[in-house]
């Protein structure tokens, strides 16, 4: 996203309004100030620090998010304590809001938002499970596809991927376009399947199911449906995400040892395990998201722990509680994470320490001090120049 001053220059009777360097610098460093008074407290360790942005209701009542978009734009559903559930949308600079139903629809979940603002999700209408987007303040249901559907993700273009079930009742992966739903099989032997992210080009990703046993991580393209599969040939795992590169987040494991291992998959370097944090407890791990830029948000296990959650940035991994800002590791415990944007924004669930309280949280990475200290020297070099040139 890129930002521009779309304003004219202003005239006045003395000419031309003329750049202020010494008001913009002002400005700017009373703007700066507090982000880099929370940076260098907060960088007592190398990597990103996250400062957190409640996701509130308005009213009490139980917030699920499930996915974000590039403008910090956050949809899922809320309980309206009667074991009903509603789709909202949540932005940093607006209040959270009901989606508007589709005409009959008695309960509806919100699954997916791309960068246009558009949601996919679920709805129920009688005894039916139906499809909707919702664009521009409508909603519109897409019926059931053909059969009781439950979508997972939407594209830039509004194609939607999910699960609908065949003609003999087992769910299969399927592609909507926008006219017409495109069942993507089941490979032999496999009797079950679902997509849960599709990228801009139309490749999807998920899992197929044997009828007793663990899941084989599944990936689309061009027509073609092929299973993942880790390090050393495994095929067993699950796909969480696909990105705009191609690269696949997705965990292997092998079935006598009950291990799990979060990985990044691409066409040239095949599966490469992510690294589990440092000097941690834990020994396995599986992925929830991934950007564009190749960065995950997973979880992580191990014996006698309880289970965690870790970020994959810029090739270190860390346990993602250890990075919020101060005061906030204290007050909040993370109990699930859902997605991860272009930003390095992260989306998750967390409990109020202490209470039976919990939270939907947006949590922001905040420049390291000396990316703080790198913009302070472009706005001196920028208001020089500008006095140098001022008539």
């Amino acid at each position: 996203m890129q930002l521009k001053n779309d304003r004219p220059l202003r005239h006045t009777d003395q000419g031309p309004t003329v750049f202020q360097p010494t008001r913009l610098l002002f400005s700017a460093l009373l703007a700066l100030a507090p982000l880099g008074a929370a940076t260098a407290s907060a960088q007592d360790a190398a990597g990103p620090r996250y400062t957190v942005t409640e996701i509130k209701a308005g009213t009490p009542a139980y917030v699920s998010v499930t996915s974000m978009n590039d403008l910090g734009e956050v949809v899922g559903d809320i309980s309206d304590g009667r074991g009903g559930y509603h789709a909202f949308i949540w932005s940093p600079t607006t209040a959270l809001r009901l989606l508007p139903p589709p005409k009959g629809a008695t309960q509806t979940w919100a699954s997916d938002i791309n960068n246009s603002g558009q949601v996919a999700g679920s709805a129920t209408v009688g005894e039916e499970r139906h499809a909707f987007v919702y664009r521009d303040g409508v909603t519109t249901s897409l019926g059931t596809l053909g059969r009781s559907v439950d979508v997972r993700s939407i594209n830039a273009s509004g194609m939607l991927a999910g699960s609908l079930p065949n003609e003999h009742g087992q769910r299969t992966p399927f592609i909507y376009d926008g006219t017409s739903v495109r069942s993507l099989g089941l490979l032999p032997e496999f009797i079950r399947g679902e997509a849960v992210a599709i990228n801009d080009r139309g490749q999807a990703v998920g899992s197929l199911g044997y009828e007793s046993g663990p899941d084989s991580p599944m990936y689309y393209s061009d027509g073609q449906m092929n299973l993942l599969k880790g390090p050393n040939g495994e095929i067993i795992g699950s796909a969480s995400d696909i990105n705009e590169a191609g690269q696949v987040a997705l965990w292997y494991g092998t079935l006598g040892d009950m291990d799990m291992h979060a990985a990044i998959w691409d066409a040239e370097n095949g599966t490469v395990a992510i690294p589990l944090p440092e000097n941690s407890d834990y020994w396995w791990s599986t992925p929830v998201a991934m950007n564009d830029a190749g960065d995950v948000l997973g979880r992580l296990f191990g014996r006698d722990v309880d289970a965690r959650h870790f970020a994959y940035v810029d090739g270190e991994t860390f346990e993602l509680y250890t990075r919020l800002v101060p005061g906030m590791q204290e007050k909040w415990n993370i109990v699930s994470a859902h997605d991860i944007n272009n930003r390095g924004q992260i989306l998750v669930g967390a409990q109020l320490r202490g209470t039976d309280q919990y939270a939907a949280l947006l949590l922001t990475p905040v420049p390291e001090p000396h990316t703080v200290a790198l913009v302070f020297v472009g706005l001196g070099a920028l208001a020089w120049r500008a006095r140098v040139r001022r008539p």
